[in-house]
């Protein structure tokens, strides 16, 4: 007895033998009705009439036709083969014979398909299977298009997202209606942009085979963010070709090392939360960037209560530091950890920003920032709980703690730092001819990526409010922007869930890169899940071991049906028994998701089925390895030190040292004297 599995329930009760006569059974057969309608055909075109023959006939004029194919009457009967035009007309019917028997095949399968009883629930088939061409259609391109993220490749065909605004369609007339009917064009609200989350373990591939050549082939504007030099060293050659590039580096790595890639003074980014806080408006928008780093703390509803706080506290000092003589960032975080605020039993007592904000009220242009930046501080220093004062005080100093860095004061100092101010005017200054695409990089080091992550945060969500100020003053992109964040888990920002899902409709093409998603859940809590799913497009590397990624792509690629087919043989009597069972299986097992090539991942999109797509090499394609610049030496030896030569032991042999003679009757007799006395 054995047993197998199928795809199909059409196959139950043959075996595989018997599968594999029967098509060759029906492929003769069409080619002999072919023949014959062809050779029927061409004697009625040319006028000799209708000629008696058979599909036995066709059959048999196989051979003659493929050794003589140019004397096509010598391959049928005799008393036909008069009657048999040319070689020209013979097999011009004969073709379009081969070609209608081609297509009357296709449409009865296809009947047959659309007849037979399939489940289909919501008006699309419900069994999980991978995407096919015509369903990635939307999705495939033949070489980069400015505003589609490149994903990877799948086959012969480039991987990227769509983007019905900067990238749509130019399909007209004819050329349109072939488009919808082949899938290529999407209708309604389908078709258009959509954040990206890649998710694997280091070393998978997704920086190194995803973002590199993405954002090399990236046309747009670009804000960069990364823990390691690799995607900035192997992309700032090409965004520098597209445009001005600036780099923003608040722990001061580039003033001590360079690196390979060596960025010029004019180069350094600059950028402070007290940059517009000397007004009402700008106050609280500094303060909820500066705010939208989220310490959890390990409790629940943590987020939310820091989120609230914080932002009125910030909101207060940072609109006090604007309007007082010296604004910096330093005195903010000065007036966190000295607690500043009134003494309720000292009213004398001084304190520093209430001091400022008094001043302010004296200038009448200062006096409605200064009002809005004592209520606020009011909304702290006014609380019937000390304890609770305190708290927020202690939370706060968690953000502030970066701004007490000497190299973060120079990376944000407004009077005394080097290097040009960024802001989203300047990002998406397109230059005269409209073809410009500025570059920012925010680059630091992994050992200072959670330290520094409330000024990275504060960066990162200025530019966001601005974007949506943008929008709401009417002012659109002149380019899609592409916001690229590496090690998105390391900092977790409060506006992401919900801005993943609304930036698309400005002109941001958001690409967040995770390590699982149980990170994603560490990060987010409860609000993973509204993460996840505003990302539409999702790209699972292999590698991943964790239950939380493993059991999301199990599920959501769903269960697929497998025959399970055994028969078995009655050796005396002769006899054959098939019997055949429906199972239910993931397409793709629990286990699987881990095994793939690295390089490759699985692609979720929209409401596509899943695809398996293949990463990008770039320095094995000409075109993007020509983007890069020149491969780097490998990194000198220090002074004094040689190469790293290891040696290793032999198996089975151990060290031994020489002694001599009389040491060994010394220790001999020791042994003993010391056996006797005990």
């Amino acid at each position: 007895m054995s047993s197998t599995s199928a795809p199909s329930a059409t196959s139950a009760s043959m075996s595989p033998i018997e599968i594999v006569l029967l098509s060759l059974l029906a492929a003769a057969l069409s080619l002999a009705v072919a023949l014959w309608a062809g050779v029927v055909g061409a004697a009625v075109i040319s006028g000799a009439g209708l000629v008696t023959v058979g599909l036995g006939d066709a059959l048999r004029a196989i051979p003659a036709l493929v050794r003589n194919p140019g004397e096509p009457s010598r391959a049928w009967p005799p008393e036909v083969a008069e009657r048999i035009p040319g070689p020209a007309v013979y097999w011009t019917v004969t073709v379009l014979s081969v070609v209608a028997v081609v297509g009357l095949f296709v449409a009865a399968r296809m009947l047959w398909k659309a007849s037979t009883t399939g489940r289909r629930r919501l008006g699309v088939d419900a069994h999980a299977r991978f995407a096919k061409r015509r369903e990635l259609r939307p999705l495939l391109i033949r070489e980069p298009v400015p505003g589609r993220f490149v994903l990877g490749v799948w086959g012969r065909w480039l991987i990227a997202t769509e983007n019905r605004r900067w990238a749509p369609p130019t399909h007209t007339g004819l050329r349109r209606l072939l488009a919808r009917a082949t899938g290529e064009m999407r209708s309604g609200q389908q078709g258009d942009v959509t954040s990206i989350a890649i998710a694997g373990p280091t070393r998978c591939g997704k920086t190194s085979q995803c973002a590199i050549p993405g954002l090399l082939d990236w046309a747009g504007p670009a804000i960069v963010l990364s823990v390691k030099r690799d995607l900035m060293d192997a992309t700032i050659k090409r965004r520098r070709d597209v445009g001005e590039v600036r780099v923003f580096d608040p722990g001061g790595f580039l003033r001590e090392n360079q690196g390979a890639i060596a960025i010029e003074d004019h180069e350094i980014a600059r950028w402070s939360p007290l940059r517009m806080a000397h007004t009402a408006t700008g106050a609280k928008k500094a303060g909820e960037a500066l705010s939208s780093w989220t310490p959890k703390a390990g409790v629940d509803g943590g987020m939310d209560f820091w989120t609230t706080q914080g932002k009125l506290l910030f909101t207060g000092l940072l609109g006090a530091a604007a309007l007082s003589g010296s604004p910096s960032m330093k005195e903010v975080a000065k007036w966190v950890y000295d607690m500043e605020r009134p003494d309720p039993k000292n009213k004398k007592k001084a304190c520093a920003p209430r001091d400022v904000l008094d001043r302010a009220f004296k200038d009448p242009r200062k006096k409605p920032a200064a009002d809005s930046a004592i209520r606020h501080l009011r909304s702290i220093w006014n609380k019937p709980d000390d304890r609770i004062i305190a708290s927020v005080y202690a939370t706060a100093q968690t953000v502030c703690d970066p701004w007490l860095d000497p190299n973060v004061a120079a990376a944000t100092d407004l009077k005394n730092g080097e290097g040009e101010w960024v802001d989203l005017d300047w990002l998406l200054d397109t230059g005269n001819e409209g073809k410009d695409a500025n570059t920012l990089y925010l680059l630091v080091s992994l050992d200072d990526y959670k330290r520094l992550a409330p000024v990275l945060a504060g960066l990162l969500s200025d530019l966001k409010s601005q974007a949506y100020e943008w929008d709401m003053q009417g002012r659109a992109f002149p380019a899609p922007l592409l916001m690229l964040i590496d090690e998105a888990g390391n900092i977790p920002l409060s506006w992401l869930p919900e801005v993943s899902s609304t930036c698309a409709g400005i002109g941001i093409q958001l690409v967040t890169i995770w390590q699982s998603l149980a990170q994603i859940h560490e990060a987010y809590g409860k609000r993973a899940d509204i993460l996840l799913t505003n990302h539409a497009t999702k790209l699972f590397f292999p590698g991943a071991s964790d239950d939380s990624t493993l059991g999301y792509v199990s599920k959501i690629v769903g269960d697929e049906d497998v025959e399970r087919r055994s028969w078995s043989n009655d050796l005396g009597g002769g006899r054959r028994s098939i019997s055949g069972q429906q199972n239910r299986e993931p397409l793709v097992p629990y286990f699987l998701s881990r095994l793939p090539r690295y390089g490759s991942a699985l692609l979720i999109h929209s409401n596509i089925p899943p695809a398996h797509v293949q990463g990008r090499e770039w320095w094995r394609i000409k075109r993007l390895a020509e983007m890069a610049p020149p491969p780097t030496p490998e990194p000198t030896v220090p002074a004094g030190c040689g190469p790293w030569t290891p040696t290793t032991a032999r198996p089975g042999r151990r060290r031994t040292e020489a002694t001599s003679g009389s040491a060994v009757e010394e220790q001999t007799e020791r042994c003993e004297a010391e056996a006797v006395a005990s």
